[in-house]
């Protein structure tokens, strides 16, 4: 039986062996315009280093890691900036090239934007099919790896030690650091914790989801072995902790015929992935377990938007959180499900709300049941005992109220911006508040033809100063009543208060005549040019 020192030797040997085969040599470079062709390949070609074109815009690129012999080129690591951990954006024409000092990435200026310098010379670098990118000195140590800097995935053989992190990137498409992270929290145990973050900043919102150590033990790193299973090494003995969930199954993985990662993705769920190495096989990543069960409803913090972002309601489908917009309510960012929803309809108080007008607000607003959703975190003012129709009225008539959620004799009412959204059974009814139209919709707003017979805010505008605003264009005269109508939405637009101001949504349906223009209040004094 072969000695412990001669194995040692044998497996330094090998070792050298694979960093040397398909090294990169000082000097070598690669550039945005040239890498699609040319990036830095593992020795089996499984990995690849170099530029990615950012699918958010045609001339930025990062500098990632990918798996190389799949159809997705599944992204695994980026360069990141130290100092705020964003991710590093490099310009057409920028370049990444290697020397003794270690990796320098530059414009097309020349200006430094990222660099990996170690503190010894670098002989050598070397793209190895672990996925880990390797600096290596003339005793053929490594002296700086891309497995110490992870972004948002760990690989087979990858370690996060105490002091890293994991941090998600902002959505599906978009690598720009997101809203959510792992680490070890500074306990005496050193769990391993799921937060959110107060993106943009790293600020971490309370926890959603640990892995418990044991009193007796501390954290000393999340391993992702080669096996394919992932635990919270220990400083007991070596005792390890896996994560625990019904969706986190004790599984037997076969790492010679499926690839494996492990994501913390932009929507804060931990997941760990795997993918056919046969590429005669169904190509695709599979779920394979995560953590949290449901994010949906693990999130629960006074701070921030919850799982998806303001105004919607997150549930989960296919094992995935997804979002949706209440009745009223549309997508703040068409690409970004998980970035919040707007209203599709101004919503004030004060005259935009008929406040000194013959006008009845059941005409102006209508409610949108929704069942088993909440937001139990917007709460406002909550009343009890109260029927479903006192508390719809309530919020009627109250203009900060823009949902009202009824259960058992009690009814809460919710403001702007609701948070925490989520899908939960409760027999809960859900009264959506939504505008029906505008005030003009409603007779409040006469045809331009009898508008000159009102003695309102704007008439002297409209007969003393119109031939001057027109220049006596007698074309345009001829058609006074549509000029009257443009200037009218004119006066609308620049109103001094921003909640009086017509959406664009709305000044297009006056423009098209799909509403009627109401009168618009004088928004400065025209006493001087009456």
């Amino acid at each position: 039986m072969a000695s412990s020192s001669t194995l040692y030797i044998v497996s330094i040997l090998f070792l050298q062996l694979v960093l040397v085969f398909g090294n990169v040599t000082r000097s070598s470079t690669l550039t945005t315009t040239n890498n699609n062709n040319n990036p830095w390949l593992s020795q089996s070609g499984e990995f690849a280093f170099g530029f990615q074109q950012l699918k958010t815009t045609t001339n930025l690129f990062m500098l990632a890691i990918w798996y190389n012999k799949i159809p997705e080129k599944t992204i695994v690591w980026s360069a990141k900036d130290i100092n705020n951990n964003n991710l590093v954006q490099a310009s057409t024409g920028s370049q990444i090239q290697l020397t003794s000092g270690g990796l320098t990435l530059t414009t097309s200026q020349g200006e430094s934007i990222w660099t990996a310098q170690p503190n010894e010379a670098v002989s050598y670098g070397n793209m190895l099919d672990s996925g880990n990118f390797v600096l290596v000195n003339k005793n053929s140590t490594i002296v700086w790896e891309s497995f110490m800097f992870p972004t948002d995935t760990l690989l087979p053989n990858q370690s996060l030690e105490l002091n890293g992190t994991l941090t998600s990137r902002l959505s599906e498409t978009n690598y720009t650091s997101g809203r959510f992270q792992l680490y070890f929290n500074d306990d005496d145990n050193n769990h391993v914790m799921l937060s959110p973050l107060a993106w943009p900043t790293q600020l971490r919102y309370k926890f959603y989801y640990r892995i418990d150590v044991p009193n007796s033990s501390a954290s000393s790193s999340l391993v992702f072995d080669e096996s394919g299973e992932i635990y919270v090494e220990t400083n007991n003995n070596g005792t390890r902790v896996k994560p625990e969930g019904t969706q986190w199954k004790n599984l037997v993985l076969d790492p010679k015929l499926y690839y494996y990662r492990v994501t913390l993705d932009y929507h804060g769920v931990f997941t760990q992935y795997s993918h056919p190495r046969d590429t005669k096989a169904k190509q695709g990543w599979t779920i394979v377990r995560y953590v949290p069960d449901n994010i949906c409803i693990a999130i629960f913090n006074e701070m921030g938007s919850g799982t998806c972002g303001y105004n919607s309601y997150c549930s989960m489908e296919n094992q995935r959180p997804t979002c949706k917009c209440p009745y009223g309510y549309s997508l703040i960012d068409s690409s970004n499900e998980f970035g919040g929803c707007q209203l599709n309809f101004t919503f004030a108080c004060g005259t935009d709300n008929g406040e000194g007008l013959n006008v009845k607000l059941e005409d102006l607003y209508e409610f949108t049941v929704l069942k088993d959703v909440d937001w139990p975190l917007s709460d406002y003012e909550k009343m009890q005992p109260y029927g479903q129709q006192d508390c719809q009225q309530s919020c009627l008539h109250d203009c900060m109220c823009a949902v009202a959620i009824f259960n058992n004799k009690t009814c809460w009412k919710k403001r702007l911006p609701l948070s925490n959204g989520r899908a939960q059974s409760g027999g809960q009814l859900v009264l959506v508040k939504t505008r029906v139209s505008p005030l003009s919709s409603l007779g409040l707003g006469p045809s331009c033809s009898s508008d000159l017979n009102k003695d309102d805010g704007v008439k002297p505008i409209l007969r003393g100063r119109i031939d001057v605003l027109v220049e006596n264009d007698h074309e345009a005269l001829e058609d006074i009543g549509r000029l009257e109508k443009w200037i009218k939405i004119a006066i609308w637009c620049i109103q001094e208060h921003p909640e009086m101001r017509p959406t664009m949504r709305m000044v297009m349906q006056m423009l098209e005549g799909v509403v009627q223009v109401p009168n618009p209040p004088s928004p400065f004094s025209f006493s001087s040019i009456a």
